[in-house]
């Protein structure tokens, strides 16, 4: 429920982002470099045959003897329109301005002869004149047209400019409340060089975009100079039939050619020229293919839903699936998109997949790794009380750690108690009592998390741990062993610094099934062990009073104990503990060996016992008595059974167990 509200959050807020993208500059500007991109991929295209351009380039300056600083002479043009219309041209459009009379009145004839000879288009502007007056300076806007002899002479005029935005010559023209009404009454070059009009139909919108056919030089172009000399004619077919564009194309980047020139798309580099773009436009016009574009509306509802699904499933799924999911839509955008430029459709969506999805999966990795940080943390804090700090960081790597329940599990259960806690703490005041129990549970803890057992709980001042929960553990109950047995040796030493009165650790292990998890309520847990095996485990803990020893283990534990150097393992009978039906074999630990005769008297005791040869065994039992005081106890203690049972035979299923009624 949580991650859903989250992703419908991220889902809101990244659908406010993107509408305020779209309704943007920035936006307008960033979506487009889509053409950009698909255009760079698709590579040059050969223009349409229907349109050609005459280039005043450098050469064309240098051969014709024209200099750099002034404008061409006129006779040159009227010179020019002659020979086209020689060679055929269906019209030609003057990306120049002849806004006022030349300084040869016979040029601007011969010119103006020239115009109306052949369909032709001039090229006029819009200007803004200062005016001063007694209320002040005001601007105003004025249409700088061709001198009338030459307007009156050709077919129209149109305007030179092309539309920029954001840098970029992209589209026909600009949709602009702004825009002058010169803009709105007068057609563009491309338009007029196309023979249309504003009110022909079926022109691009101005949300539709130029489709240019490759980069700079792409139309075919000739050089101006090439039409002035008689001694390399062109062939009439490379004009017949065709709308031929006159302006400059200056790569030097000096003189006039510098404020004609424009960038069309952020992957080239080399800008196109004004004539170019015209060129381009025309032609579209002319095959009736451009790149449309839908609606403002329909693009921004279409988007925007696109953008609140996409972020929602980023957010509701986790990073495994989420970034397959947002590379997926990336991807499918890519290709749908480059499709439908092939196709002359522009598909908007650019800001979508590479800001929007990209930041998306960016923030739901770091949340999810923040959040699975913090989860970790929580379970490395919650288990840092039980585990070693190695086995809490790898227990904090479980995302069920905190999770409510049991699981089965075989594994080795361990409990520790002081001997005789009581009468050892009459008098002491509770503050030495605590600072004592601190110490002792310090040197008792340190070696449980060193051998990778769990701490259970502190039950007073007896210790509850287990082995193979909730990190598997290869030879648990050989490692309770062994602790059990260095839990001893540390004790000794801490008696021996004799800063607290001796203590003395009994110890008591089983291995079996239990249950082990978080049980409890949803509000108030703890990580604990149950079953009989953990019962067995506490009993055989308060068996060692009985037995006189410190550490006594199951026949369970045994058979997968395995050997101990050192250790003397001896068997002490069977025992049925308080609450159990049946009777289990148990291991009294030592970290000392026996006499050899004594170990086999003892065995021979508990033979006898078995068999209820009582005589042969009470002799057997004094016998130890007499000579190990280690023994002492337990044999006292079967003594006295023997004593019971010599007046009082036990019953036929009797196996030779030891009953105790209470731990």
């Amino acid at each position: 429920m949580k991650r859903t509200l989250l992703a419908t959050l991220a889902g809101i807020i990244a659908t406010l982002i993107y509408l305020v993208i779209l309704l943007t500059p920035f936006g307008e500007h960033r979506e487009p470099l889509a053409l950009d991109l698909w255009a760079w991929l698709r590579g040059p295209l050969p223009a349409p045959s229907g349109v050609a351009i005459v280039a005043m380039d450098e050469q064309s300056y240098n051969l014709l003897g024209v200099p750099m600083n002034q404008a061409w002479p006129r006779q040159l043009h009227a010179e020019l329109l002659k020979r086209l219309k020689e060679l055929g041209a269906q019209r030609v459009v003057m990306d120049i301005l002849f806004i006022d009379p030349g300084p040869d009145p016979a040029a601007d004839t011969a010119l103006a002869e020239s115009i109306a000879q052949i369909p032709t288009v001039l090229g006029a502007d819009i200007g803004v004149r200062e005016q001063s007056s007694a209320a002040g300076r005001y601007a105003y806007e004025e249409l700088n047209e061709p001198h009338t002899p030459f307007l009156e002479a050709a077919e129209t005029a149109a305007l030179v400019r092309v539309p920029r935005d954001g840098g970029y010559v992209r589209r026909f023209f600009v949709d602009d409340d702004n825009a002058s009404k010169f803009v709105k009454e007068i057609p563009t070059l491309a338009l007029a060089g196309a023979g249309l009009s504003q009110k022909s139909p079926k022109l691009p919108s101005s949300r539709d975009f130029i489709k240019f056919y490759g980069p700079p030089g792409t139309v075919e172009t000739f050089p101006y100079h090439q039409l002035m000399n008689p001694k390399n004619p062109v062939p009439r077919e490379a004009f017949a039939g065709k709308v031929v564009f006159v302006g400059l194309v200056l790569r030097s980047e000096l003189g006039p050619g510098v404020v004609d020139s424009f960038h069309v798309s952020s992957f080239h580099r080399d800008a196109m020229f004004g004539v170019e773009i015209h060129a381009t436009a025309a032609a579209n016009l002319l095959t009736n293919d451009w790149i449309t574009r839908a609606s403002g509306a329909l693009e921004t509802i279409v988007l925007l839903s696109v953008t609140f699904i996409a972020v929602f499933w980023i957010f509701v799924l986790k990073p495994l699936w989420a970034a397959p999911l947002g590379v997926g839509l990336i991807v499918t955008w890519s290709v749908a998109g480059y499709l439908s430029f092939m196709n002359g459709f522009f598909l908007p969506g650019f800001s979508l997949v590479s800001a929007i999805i990209p930041l998306a999966l960016l923030i739901n990795f770091l949340l999810y790794y923040v959040l699975t940080v913090r989860s970790q943390q929580q379970v490395e804090r919650a288990f840092q009380f039980y585990l070693s700090p190695e086995m809490a960081k790898e227990m904090s790597r479980s995302t069920k750690a905190l999770e409510l329940g049991g699981e089965g599990v075989h594994a080795t259960a361990l409990f520790t108690d002081i001997a005789g806690f009581t009468q050892t703490t009459e008098g002491m005041l509770p503050a030495e009592v605590s600072t004592m129990l601190n110490a002792y549970f310090t040197e008792v803890m340190d070696v449980i998390f060193e051998r990778k057992g769990t701490l259970i709980k502190f039950i007073g001042d007896a210790v509850f741990v287990i082995w193979g929960a909730p990190i598997k553990v290869p030879e648990h109950a050989r490692l309770a062993t062994l602790t059990a047995l260095e839990i001893q040796r540390n004790v000794d030493t801490f008696n021996r610094s004799k800063r607290f009165p001796s203590l003395i650790t009994r110890i008591g292990i089983n291995t079996g099934p239990m249950v082990v998890g978080n049980l409890g309520s949803a509000r108030r847990f703890d990580y604990t062990a149950i079953g009989d095996t953990v019962n067995l485990a506490s009993r055989l803990e308060g068996l060692n009073k009985y037995f006189g020893s410190t550490l006594i283990i199951s026949e369970s534990t045994r058979r997968e104990l395995g050997e101990l150097p050192g250790v003397t393992v001896l068997p002490f009978g069977l025992i049925q503990a308080a609450g159990k039906r049946e009777a289990t074999a148990i291991y009294g630990l030592f970290d000392t060996s026996f006499a050899d005769d004594v170990a086999q008297t003892w065995q021979k005791a508990l033979t006898h016992f078995r068999r209820r040869k009582w005589e042969e065994a009470q002799g057997c039992f004094n016998t130890i008595v007499s000579v190990e005081p280690r023994l002492e106890k337990a044999a006292q203690l079967y003594l006295r059974h023997i004593a019971h049972y010599s007046s009082q035979a036990p019953d036929e299923e009797w196996e030779g167990h030891l009953e105790f009624d209470s731990k």
